[in-house]
């Protein structure tokens, strides 16, 4: 007779995201783009073709190279119609 084991519970971590919310068409479909960290990353979106190119340091995730983004995007003056 033994004792019956116990259910282990395995936690699920979070992956981050490939895609970001565009701040301009309000779609998920921002692309972070690093080749190497002495280029400037590119940022494109697949659906309003919105492209710009940031600056990077070692260790600068895509999440914050988008958040950079989004800083630089809602701090400029925007065209009304």
């Amino acid at each position: 007779m033994g004792r019956s084991r116990r259910k282990v519970t395995r936690l699920q971590r979070k992956k981050l995201p490939n895609f970001f919310l565009c701040p301009q068409c309000g779609r998920d479909s921002i692309k972070v783009i690093i080749e190497d960290y002495k280029l400037p990353a590119v940022i494109f979106c697949g659906n309003c073709n919105l492209t710009h190119e940031i600056t990077t340091k070692p260790g600068d995730m895509p999440v914050d190279i988008y958040c950079k983004f989004t800083d630089i995007f809602y701090s400029s003056p925007r065209p009304t119609t």
